[in-house]
């Protein structure tokens, strides 16, 4: 009988969602959060026998347990660790971690080297445009004038970033978001410079699509970003009472697609966006191996939690 090893940490509702979903199936599950590895966890490998042991329960991994990369966290250190040591014993975790879900012989979603092919955007458009599926035109340089000959050839572009990166300033923590590139930004073209920036042609939306893949479904949710000022650029910037969410099919070609890039890339799960224009149009933007999804069943009441849990159980 399957049993799931959930690796993730203590902030994590979708795990709260998916463990109390498995536990009323009668699944054994045990959950790992694994930033209190140092403090609640002992966690041991010989000859590739991995031994975790914790909370009351020790585990002997073996076949018939599914390993849910979740949320694979650094440990928590003591105050008493010395700061030239802590990005030492950060490292020797996150190895021995990895070193389970690439050795685990039974089921894994995902194993790490499947999460970091996927994970980059430039080899995602890459694979959509040869697979023949629409994507935005989309420039990634740290030529000035190239980015401002990029500007010219559009109606509109926007810049956001390859990965979300959370920034500290003032106590706060930022995100950028998809943002327009207007006239008066020109002024700083020159700070493309510092880095390599991404550019993509602006597509107008009749609504946005988030995709949820496991290994048997495709399960598509429109996001009607359009219904607000707030969202209309990036449905990230969350308005939650007045942007409709709603369960939808989408064509075959679509469908058939995401389970294409999903098996590219050899995903147990990810989450897809697209764009679906005013003409019927679908529109790639990026797949994310890990995404989130507990959001969407909220919003429309589809069993998201049952998808995503069955899926751990080959």
């Amino acid at each position: 009988m399957t049993r799931v090893l959930a690796l993730t940490c203590e902030e994590d509702p979708h795990a709260d969602y998916v463990i109390a979903y498995l536990k009323q199936r009668g699944i054994d599950t045990y959950r790992v959060n694994t930033e209190r590895l140092i403090n609640d966890y002992s966690l041991s490998v010989r000859n590739g026998s991995f031994r975790i042991a914790g909370n009351g329960q020790t585990v002997h991994l073996d076949n018939a347990w599914t390993v849910w990369n979740r949320r694979v966290m650094p440990p928590d250190l003591s105050t008493s660790t010395p700061k030239e040591l802590e990005a030492i014993l950060r490292t020797e975790t996150e190895r021995t971690w990895d070193g389970l879900l690439f050795t685990h012989e039974g089921l894994v979603v995902n194993r790490p080297q499947a999460e970091y092919a996927a994970n980059n955007k430039i080899d995602q458009l890459r694979f959509a445009q040869e697979y023949g599926f629409p994507v935005p035109d989309t420039l990634v340089s740290n030529d000035p004038a190239e980015a401002m000959a990029f500007y010219r050839s559009h109606p509109t572009i926007c810049h956001k970033l390859q990965r979300v990166t959370v920034v500290e300033r003032g106590g706060e923590h930022l995100i950028s978001y998809t943002n327009i590139v207007k006239s008066d930004n020109l002024s700083n073209i020159e700070s493309v410079r510092n880095h390599p920036t991404m550019f993509q042609a602006y597509i107008d939306k009749d609504y946005e699509v988030r995709i949820t893949l496991t290994r048997s479904q495709v399960i598509p949710v429109a996001i009607h970003s359009q219904d607000s000022k707030i969202s209309e650029i990036d449905y990230r910037k969350y308005d939650f009472e007045n942007v409709r969410y709603q369960k939808i099919t989408v064509p075959d070609h679509v469908t058939q697609f995401c389970h294409a890039i999903r098996d590219y890339y050899g995903l147990a799960f990810g989450t897809i966006d697209m764009i679906a224009t005013k003409s019927g149009e679908f529109v790639f933007l990026e797949l994310n191996p890990n995404g989130q999804w507990l959001w969407l069943e909220l919003k429309t009441g589809y069993p998201l939690t049952a998808a995503v849990a069955d899926n751990l159980t080959p």
